[in-house]
């Protein structure tokens, strides 16, 4: 839901799924490895995408050589349905833009915020929008009871045993979603 320059943010590693954020199924992740750190990254799994191999020219004796770059971390062949829908997720995103996937999301985890304030319910997530994204961590004695009965409403949230709900609106939800968690909330109290 944000856009990440790693190299202005000086990232060496990131790891992420294709799923939620990104509208993409299970099973579909990226690996970002900073070039410095990719050439002395050690191998720690081999697999046959990963190897430099022409064509079906596999020595019978020793193990190929690896690929070059960051190819030589493919283990083998990935799930290409998982790899078609998340294709189609990323250009959806494109097409409408990450910039405004974020400025929707933040609309509705502002709008969230507010009602949750209002509730006098503790949130831990930030409450200054450039030190969040857009995930919503509130506190309920009965966090579990409370996601049971807003999933009869149709209002997907998480509730843990430790207290916590969990709160995350995505771009393709709109104000009367957060509307009908903060009813089914209230209606829960």
């Amino acid at each position: 839901m944000l856009p990440i320059a790693v190299k202005r943010a000086g990232i060496d590693v990131l790891v992420t799924t294709a799923m939620k954020w990104l509208l993409g199924p299970p099973g579909v992740a990226f690996l970002y490895i900073s070039r410095d750190l990719l050439e002395g990254a050690r191998l720690v799994e081999f697999g046959y995408l990963g190897a430099r191999v022409e064509g079906e020219a596999w020595p019978r004796s020793e193990l190929p050589p690896l690929a070059e770059g960051a190819r030589r971390f493919e283990p083998g062949l990935p799930s290409l349905p998982g790899l078609c829908a998340a294709t189609a997720a990323l250009r959806l995103l494109a097409e409408v833009g990450v910039e405004n996937v974020g400025r929707q999301v933040e609309a509705l985890v502002s709008r969230c915020l507010a009602g949750l304030h209002e509730r006098g319910i503790r949130v831990r997530t930030p409450k200054l929008a450039t030190a969040r994204a857009g995930v919503i961590a509130a506190e309920h004695p009965r966090a579990e009871d409370v996601a049971t009965s807003l999933r009869r409403r149709a209002v997907d949230v998480g509730g843990y045993p430790w207290g916590l709900l969990r709160i995350d609106p995505h771009a393709f939800c709109v104000d009367e979603d957060i509307d009908r968690f903060l009813e089914g909330l209230d209606d829960f109290v």
